[in-house]
Parts: structure tokens; C-alpha cells; sequence
């Protein structure tokens, strides 16, 4: 999935009352924004996402880091990876998959990480999902920046 930023534009006061804001106050108000923003996608993600055995909708979340230099915040939403996340599935009789309980070895093990790019192909889910919300995203960032401004600022 292509990569999105957003650079503060508006009236001159708001541009000078977030530069004004301490650094760590502006990276706080960031992370609260892109983390509400990052959560809606990722509900929406996990509403559209194709479902054969729950493994890849239950593994959709989202990763959040500051930048080394601390001029910003960045999000990445997909499948997370790790044992928690992977499935041993077996064939019933009908020739479905179905999940097998912790512990019960199978024909295969499921990591969705491994396939999530081709359910986004055969019905995409994370793209539609980050579309719907390019809106929402900036109006839960600009809240957010805000809500930090009238709490230095009263």
C-alpha cells in the first residue's frame, strides 16, 4: 500500500501556534491523531477483508513509531506477524479449510503475512479502507493538534 503524509497548512495562527508548542507536545498530539486514525482504518480494513478461516482479519493491526530525529510520526497498517498470529488449518470433508484449536498439528500452518497481498488482490480490503478514511484521518489529526494548542494555550 502506497504511502500517505500530511504537511500542517492553514492560517498563518495556526501554523504559529503548533510551531510554538513545545517539540514533545507536538509529537504527542501526532501520535494520539495518526493512532485514532491508524484504529479507524484498520476496523474498516478488517470489515471488508475476505474471511476462509479468520486468521488474516485477526491478525490486521497497525504500528506506530517516532522519527529518530523526532520531526514526526509515521503508521503502518497490515498484517502483524508472529507465532500469535499464525494457524495450523486442516481440509474437512467438504474440501474446506477449517481452524484447528493451539496445539493440534495439520496439513498447513496459515501466516497471513505470507498471503495478505494476495487477498488485497483478489478483494482488495486495506486500499478501499484507506480511501474511505483520507478525510477522516486529517479532520481526527487536526482535532487532535487542537486540543493540544487550547491546553497551552487557553
Amino acid at each position: 500500500m502506497a504511502g500517505a503524509s500530511m504537511t500542517l497548512t492553514g492560517d498563518k495562527r495556526l501554523q504559529h501556534n503548533f510551531a510554538a508548542l513545545p517539540g514533545r507536545l507536538q509529537r504527542n498530539a501526532l501520535r494520539r491523531g495518526v493512532t485514532k486514525a491508524a484504529r479507524k482504518i484498520v476496523r474498516d480494513a478488517k470489515g471488508k477483508v475476505p474471511v476462509e478461516t479468520g486468521t488474516l482479519k485477526a491478525s490486521l493491526g497497525y504500528k506506530m513509531w517516532t522519527y529518530r530525529d523526532k520531526t514526526g510520526v509515521g503508521s503502518v497498517v497490515g498484517p502483524r506477524s508472529g507465532k500469535q498470529f499464525e494457524r495450523a488449518v486442516a481440509r474437512n470433508r467438504r474440501g474446506r479449510l477449517k481452524k484447528l484449536k493451539r496445539g493440534e498439528t495439520g496439513e498447513q500452518t496459515r501466516k497471513p503475512r505470507k498471503y495478505a497481498h494476495l487477498a488485497e488482490l483478489h478483494k482488495p480490503y486495506l486500499r478501499p479502507a484507506y480511501e474511505a478514511n483520507k478525510t477522516p484521518t486529517v479532520m481526527i489529526l487536526g482535532q487532535e493538534i487542537r486540543v493540544e494548542i487550547n491546553k497551552v494555550k487557553p
